[in-house]
This record gives structure tokens, sequence and C-alpha cells, in this order.
């Protein structure tokens, strides 16, 4: 298994509700890198991109995919994301907490992870770098207790019912529900899940590796009044076939991003590129509305948050040997929305 930044996940444009057929110059792409031992827990994000306009040499005008700069975000030579392309809602602050210290990336906070710098921007081919990730990091950088997460409980689930009434949190879940035999079990795991680094902040072994080299500033077990960044660099899971659905409501709401992502959790995330467009969302551009963790998922948390048993395969069937003949997938465009439909031959097999 490859640790490789990718993209396995149709880009979409925002929709205008009240405009059918009119789109915004904004592209999602659901991102996603394996973990390189095969590990369950594998990071992801969520980031925004434009399309930019050029002329070509026969005084052509062509399409491109651009940054939040207007420049182009692909490396002609490898045909993947730039490493100096920036993504809207990527920045870098050197003026305050992580990137005073160097950026959450280098070695004060967390491990390197093969940048040039610790910092969010610019992000370039790094999954985890940028985009939905860094403004849940930096929103939720010291605590994790304002995170709206919510879930569906037997009891209180009911149409019409508030999700306020929800939260993910200790108070409405149960040891048994997570899958877990002690209190102190289900605490960590539920502040895991919201985006606690438990290992570094509580000393918890049973939390996964969540980095090779923790926070050099707390020795274990910590104190948190000590421990200004307690948020899990992972805070964010793979999106993997997940397609986001984009929605323009227009007026002070703007764009609003719903997707889900292998962390268990559905997100609604303010997707306008100003804060002036989704002014009465609440949040940021980049940052979550909300999460929801639906019960059926309960049973997957406690594997992403031990981070295994790792990923064992088998031998490739003989489909998928290089020397064997196979069938090129067929890619056929769909007008209006010129949407590229692939199929492939194990279709079948994989469904």
């Amino acid at each position: 298994m490859q640790a490789t930044n990718g993209v396995f996940a149709a880009p979409v444009l925002p929709v205008s509700a009240n405009s059918q057929g009119t789109y915004k110059n904004q592209i999602f792409m659901g991102m996603f890198r394996p973990d390189g031992s095969a590990n369950p827990r594998w990071v992801g994000n969520l980031k925004q991109f434009q399309f930019g306009q050029r002329t070509t040499n026969e005084n052509k005008v062509e399409l491109f995919l651009a940054d939040a700069n207007g420049d182009s975000a692909i490396n002609p030579v490898t045909g993947f994301i730039s490493p100096t392309a920036v993504s809207f809602w990527s920045s870098k602050d050197p003026s305050q907490l992580p990137d005073s210290k160097g950026g959450f990336w280098s070695t004060e906070y967390r491990q390197r992870i093969g940048a040039a710098d610790g910092f969010d921007a610019p992000d370039g081919q790094f999954v985890e770098k940028g985009g939905v990730g860094q403004r849940e990091r930096m929103k939720h950088l010291s605590s994790m207790k304002t995170r709206n997460v919510y879930t569906c409980l037997d009891a209180k689930c009911t149409a019409g019912a508030s999700l306020s009434t929800m939260s993910f949190d200790t108070t409405n879940l149960t040891p048994a529900q997570l899958g877990v035999t002690t209190n102190t079990e289900a605490t960590n795991l539920v502040n895991w899940v919201r985006g606690l680094d438990t290992a570094a902040v509580n000393g918890d072994t049973a939390a996964g590796p969540e980095s090779n080299i923790p926070p050099a500033n707390v020795p274990p077990p910590n104190n948190t009044a000590t421990l200004p960044v307690q948020v899990r660099g992972t805070i964010h899971g793979d999106v993997l076939h997940s397609r986001p659905a984009v929605v323009d409501y227009g007026g002070t709401l703007g764009t609003v991003v719903f997707y889900g992502a292998n962390d268990g959790m559905f997100r609604a995330i303010n997707g306008n590129q100003t804060a002036a467009a989704g002014s009465s969302l609440g949040v940021k551009p980049g940052e979550p509305l909300w999460a929801f963790v639906a019960p059926e998922h309960f049973p997957q948390l406690k594997k992403i948050y031990s981070n295994k048993p790792p990923l064992t395969l088998g031998s490739p069937p003989a489909a998928a040997s290089p020397t064997s003949s196979m069938v090129r997938p067929r890619c056929t465009a769909m007008p209006p929305r010129v949407r590229c439909t692939c199929t492939s031959p194990h279709a079948a097999a994989d469904a």
C-alpha cells in the first residue's frame, strides 16, 4: 500500500439554489492519503480551488485549475498538485500559534511530513495541510468543547428533534454504545473523535500513534493548562468515494458544502471564499457548521481510534497482474454537465 497523496472523488461545483444551471467558480476536491503501514487511520481533507484562464501561443483562451492566488495549481511535470499551490482557506500567520512556533507540522508540535517547513500554507500536494483540516484545527486548537458534533440516539431521535439535544459526548453516550468497557475508555474515545489528541494530552496509551514526535513542550502524563495545542493532526478523516454536495443558497448564506469522510463524520462546511459571502453562517470560510456521527458508525470508531489492526492483503487476483491482458476503463462525457463516468471491467467485483 502506497502512502501517496490522492483524490478519488469527483470534483464538484456549487449549483445555485435559485438559478438552475448556474454555477460559481469554485471547485471542491475531497482528498485522502493511505497509511504507509496499512493502518486504518488515513488522513484526509476538503480543499477548494477555482478555474483560471489564460491565452495560449495560438491566441486561444484555455481554462486551468488555479489556486487561491490565481496561479496554476498543477505541476506541469508530475500532473499532480504543485508544491507551491495555496488552496482557499489555507493560511500562514507567524504572529499567532501554532505558526509562531514554526507551524502545526513543525517538530515543536508534530512530526514533519516531508515539506520544507511546518506551515499549512502553501499546502501544495500534502493532504493534511491547509483546507478544511486547518480550519478545524485552528478553530479548536486548544479545546474541543465548542465543536458541534452530533449524533442520533434512540430515545431522542424523533422527527423534528433538534440536533443540539443529541451532542456526541459522554453525557449522551455509554461505554456499551461505543463498544468499550469502562467510562475512562469511553471518555477518551469520545474526546478523540471530537478532535482531542488524547495520547499527548492525557497520556492515553489506547489511542494509536498520532505522530512519531509528540509535542515537545508536554511531558506525559500532561497538564493540559501547559499545552496550547491540544487538537490532533488527523481531525479530518479521508474523503474517499464521497462526492461533496455543494449548494449556493445565495443571500448572506452563500455556499454550504455537505460531505462524508471515513472518520465517521458527515460535515456541513462554510464553502464561501470570503467572509462577506456567508456572513450569517456564524463561522469563517472553510470552517465547519456541524458534524454528524450516525450510530451505525459507532462500532468502527474504536478501530480508527486505536489505529489497528493493519490491513492484510492477500495475493492480487490474476486480472491485476501487469502481465495479464486488461481492458482499459471506458470514459464517456455526459452532457450537459460534462461529468465523466468511468466504467471499470472490475466494477462487479468492486461492488
